[in-house]
């Protein structure tokens, strides 16, 4: 038997040459959903890039003991790394986005709060069990899209520090339904650097003054056509877009 609808997650600490061993949820997943035994094979992903085609050694309670067949690097990765930063929502819907947003190939996220942010901001032990959910359903997508790279995803921060850190990106682009919005075919994105920041605003929108004030911190408002779209839309819309942009969708 040879496992190709979803990958399993091995820690990079695990892995030990030509074998690594598969522990705790993922060793579970796949003895007792899979039932895998002796000479199946899978796919085992470190969440760093590297993907193994690996066949099952031995099966335990604990673990699952596998040969690495062979190796292969970023496969169904984006060319370029796309950080989006996102507006904290409520819960159901900030699970959404970032779930469909991880499958539309994001590297990074930055949760963040401003004017029109609908939710309180978590602190301590609440900040921590979302921080843990959010990591869960990254690494959930992350397997289901079969991508090779975990996201990280940042505790939140305000709007305003947002947009002071966007001069290590290749461009930072806005989200945006005003006037002086452009087609995001009128901006200049190829280039050697291919890092790149996207902003989606909460469900409110942003403010005229945070507009103005990520303008002048160096970002391109962009616009998405005629119909305004709901923040979980955007966050998987806006990735696709970019890439389509630069070539890589075409």
């Amino acid at each position: 038997m040879e496992i190709k609808s979803t990958y399993f997650i091995v820690e990079p600490e695990d892995v030990n040459g030509d074998r690594f061993d598969i522990k705790g949820e993922e060793a579970k997943h796949l003895a007792k959903v899979m039932r895998v035994s002796k000479g199946d094979m899978f796919y085992a992903i470190d969440g760093k890039g590297l993907r193994y085609r690996a066949v099952v050694d031995t099966v335990g309670r604990e673990k699952v003991k596998v040969i690495v067949l062979n190796t292969a690097r970023n496969i169904n990765e984006p060319m370029c790394h796309i950080t989006l930063a996102v507006p904290l929502m409520k819960s159901n819907i900030m699970d959404y986005a970032l779930e469909k947003a991880t499958e539309c190939g994001v590297y990074k996220f930055l949760p963040y709060v401003s004017e029109n942010t609908v939710v309180e901001t978590p602190q301590g032990a609440s900040l921590t069990r979302k921080m843990n959910r959010w990591k869960k359903i990254i690494r959930a997508a992350v397997k289901q899209s079969l991508r090779c790279r975990l996201p990280a995803i940042k505790a939140p921060v305000t709007f305003e520090q947002i947009i002071r850190n966007q001069d290590d990106y290749k461009a930072a682009l806005l989200a945006d339904l005003g006037r002086e919005s452009v087609n995001i075919s009128d901006i200049e994105l190829k280039g050697e650097t291919s890092r790149f920041l996207l902003a989606v605003g909460p469900e409110a929108g942003f403010t005229p003054a945070e507009v103005i004030d990520a303008r002048r911190a160096g970002f391109y408002p962009v616009k998405f056509g005629e119909r305004r779209l709901r923040a979980e839309t955007a966050c998987a819309f806006f990735p696709l877009l970019l890439q389509y942009a630069i070539g890589e969708l075409s």
